[in-house]
C-alpha cells in the first residue's frame, strides 16, 4: 500500500473524537464520542433491553444517571418523535457496546447520535461494556463523569476527582424535577399501523387530570401515560374519582413499588437489581400526567 493510500486509510479513524468515562475509584474507560460534545456527571447504571433505547432514553426515572446498555448495537432504527416517554429526557448520558451510524427502519427520522445532541446528552462507544456492567454488578452503582474530548486533553484525574465529588441521588426529591407544571388534556388515540398516533376529539369523554394520577403515584404506583389511555379507553378511568378506585385494575397494568436499599459507591449490594434503581418517582408522561413509564414493560 503506498503512502497515499495508507493516509486516505487511516484518515475516518483519525477523525474520530476520544471519549472517555472514568469513574469515582479512578477506573477508566476510553472510547469514541458520540452526541453532544459536553462533559456530564451522573450515576451510572445498566439497561439489559434488546430493543426501546429511545423509551429507555426519555424514561423520567432514569434522572440522574448515566445508562450502559449492554445489548452490543444501539441505534440501529434510528429516532422518532413517536417512541418517547417524556418531551425532555431527564438521563445525563449514554454508554453503548457500538453506536450504529446507519439506521434501518421506515419510522427513523434522524440518527441516535443527531437525537442525542439535539438533547445536549454525551454517549461514549466502543468500551468494554460487559466490564462495565460486571463491575455494576458486583460493587453497586458507581459514580462517574462521562467526557468528550473536543480539542482538548482528557485529564482522567480531574475527571475522577469530579466523579468523587458527585453528591449521588440519595435523598433527592427527583419528582418535582421532572414532573409536569400544569395539567394537559390528552387527546392522542393509540397507535395504529401504518397510521401513528392520532388526535381525538377531547369533548368525546372527560380528560384526565394531573393532579388523580399523581395520588396514584404516591400511593406507591408508577402509572406509565400508555396505562393511563388504556383504562380511560376502556371506560375504567373518570376525571375526579378517588385513586383508590382505580388500585385492582392498575395492579394488573403497572409495575410495584420496589425500594430496594441503594449501596453506596464502590460498596457491596446484592444480586439482580445493582445496576438499576427501579424506585418509582412520579413525572412526566408523553402527555404531560405524572408517573414514570417503566420501559422495562417495553423490553
Amino acid at each position: 500500500m503506498t503512502d497515499a493510500a495508507q493516509a486516505t486509510a487511516t484518515s475516518p479513524a483519525e477523525m474520530l473524537s476520544r471519549a472517555a468515562l472514568v469513574l469515582a475509584d479512578g477506573t477508566v474507560f476510553e472510547g469514541t464520542a458520540f452526541g453532544a460534545a459536553t462533559e456530564v456527571v451522573g450515576e451510572v447504571c445498566f439497561n439489559t433491553a434488546m430493543t426501546g433505547y429511545e423509551e429507555i432514553l426519555t424514561d423520567p426515572s432514569y434522572a440522574g444517571q448515566i445508562i450502559a446498555f449492554t445489548f452490543p448495537h444501539i441505534g440501529i432504527v434510528g429516532t422518532n418523535l413517536e417512541d418517547i416517554e417524556s418531551i425532555t429526557p431527564a438521563v445525563r448520558g449514554v454508554v453503548v457496546r457500538a453506536d450504529a451510524d446507519r439506521p434501518s427502519n421506515y419510522r427513523a427520522l434522524t440518527k441516535l447520535d443527531a437525537w442525542l445532541k439535539s438533547h445536549n446528552i454525551p454517549g461514549i462507544a466502543g468500551i468494554d461494556t460487559r466490564a462495565l456492567t460486571a463491575r455494576i454488578r458486583e460493587k453497586g452503582m458507581p459514580h462517574g463523569t462521562l467526557a468528550h474530548e473536543a480539542g482538548r486533553r482528557l485529564d482522567f484525574a480531574k475527571l475522577a476527582e469530579t466523579a468523587r465529588k458527585f453528591p449521588g441521588l440519595e435523598g433527592l426529591d427527583l419528582a418535582k424535577e421532572v414532573s409536569a407544571r400544569q395539567t394537559y388534556k390528552w387527546r392522542e388515540t393509540p397507535w395504529a399501523w401504518s397510521k401513528g398516533y392520532g388526535l381525538r376529539d377531547v369533548e368525546a369523554r372527560a380528560p384526565v387530570d394531573a393532579d388523580t394520577v399523581f395520588r396514584i403515584g404516591s400511593m406507591g404506583k408508577t402509572l406509565a401515560a400508555t396505562a393511563i389511555m388504556q383504562l380511560r379507553d376502556a371506560g375504567k378511568l373518570a376525571l375526579g374519582d378517588p385513586a383508590e378506585r382505580y388500585l385492582p385494575e392498575l395492579s394488573r397494568v403497572v409495575y410495584m413499588r420496589r425500594d430496594a436499599p441503594r449501596p453506596p459507591a464502590g460498596g457491596a449490594h446484592g444480586p439482580s437489581d445493582a445496576g438499576r434503581d427501579r424506585r418509582a418517582q412520579p413525572s412526566v408522561g408523553p402527555g404531560g400526567f405524572a408517573g414514570p413509564s417503566p420501559a422495562s414493560a417495553k423490553e
